[in-house]
């Protein structure tokens, strides 16, 4: 990351389908001050576009910054823009989301006059198939199962500081949870911003994400990604990643619940055991997860 020459804060997007994404840009670039730098990362392993439509932005607001590549992932494509962001703090937004900027303003004024290296807001959840909108608001004093279920970093602004030389993994399905627990390791202050900050959108057949097998073939790459065994020190978010981790379970095996074989139900197991007898996650935590999880749902 290099000088940030008067940039606040430098937000990194992912883009990867211009069609479908350069009109949500369109909605919000206007009301972003010039002291935020845009990082535009075009992956472009399928398409050739006029990049004059992203250059135009430009126009809109000077304090962007295109590039492009081959990068094949959001990970890698995220640490193209890594490379490039210069400011003192950093996010990470979704091309098909919609940033509430009001109050992400407000939180960087908050994380800027105060000593935390992570600041979670709170997010709108809105389902793309029906428009109906959940709002998830984290709690000062019981935020981690909430950020459990939902670790989206997309509501985060990080201190560049906490993110010296960490990378994202090449993943096509939660890179960015792995990106977490990496910064969690180096046991950073983290803060909460009761506000939403973000409309994260789901049920969109346009999204990647939305494939079943898709799915089902990354959680098994994630969850055998990340060393779970080696998480296990006592630090402040030993809670936090064995949520994480039973998240990840949860979520794969509701998955694969239709395919039932030997070699899934043996990952399966396997990762019990390892929440179980390693990390030792509790009944209590279990609960307060589902909890959440149905929640959000509703």
């Amino acid at each position: 990351m290099s000088e940030n020459n008067g940039t606040k804060l430098s937000i990194i997007i992912p883009v990867s389908d211009i069609n479908n994404r350069i009109e949500m840009i369109k909605e919000w670039i206007y009301k972003v001050p010039h002291d935020i730098q845009l990082v535009l990362v075009h992956d472009r392993p399928y398409e050739t576009i006029n990049t004059s439509l992203f250059r135009n932005l430009v126009t809109v607001h000077e304090n962007t910054i295109f590039t492009e590549g081959a990068f094949n992932s959001p990970g890698m494509t995220r640490n193209a823009g890594l490379k490039i962001a210069k400011a003192p703090f950093i996010a990470f937004w979704d091309s098909d989301d919609l940033p509430i900027l009001s109050n992400v303003l407000k939180m960087l004024d908050v994380i800027e006059t105060s000593d935390y290296d992570i600041l979670v807001g709170g997010y709108n959840k809105k389902d793309a198939s029906s428009n109906k909108i959940k709002v998830i608001l984290p709690h000062q004093h019981e935020w981690v199962t909430e950020v459990a279920a939902e670790p989206g970093i997309w509501r985060m602004i990080f201190r560049s500081s906490v993110l010296r030389d960490l990378k994202f993994t090449n993943l096509q399905l939660g890179e960015d949870q792995i990106f977490f627990l990496s910064v969690l390791a180096r046991t950073p202050m983290i803060g909460i911003y009761s506000e939403v900050v973000y409309e994260y959108l789901y049920n969109s057949n346009s999204q990647l994400t939305s494939k079943k097998n898709f799915q089902i073939n990354n959680l098994e790459i994630l969850l055998q990604s990340y060393n779970w065994r080696k998480s296990i020190p006592i630090h402040p978010y030993v809670t936090l990643c064995r949520l994480m981790h039973l998240r990840l379970l949860f979520s794969y095996f509701i998955k694969v619940s239709p395919l039932w074989n030997p070699k899934k139900l043996h990952l399966i197991v396997s990762h019990l055991e390892t929440l179980i007898c390693y990390e030792k996650i509790r009944a209590g935590e279990i609960i307060k997860l589902i909890s959440v999880l149905m929640k959000s749902r509703g």
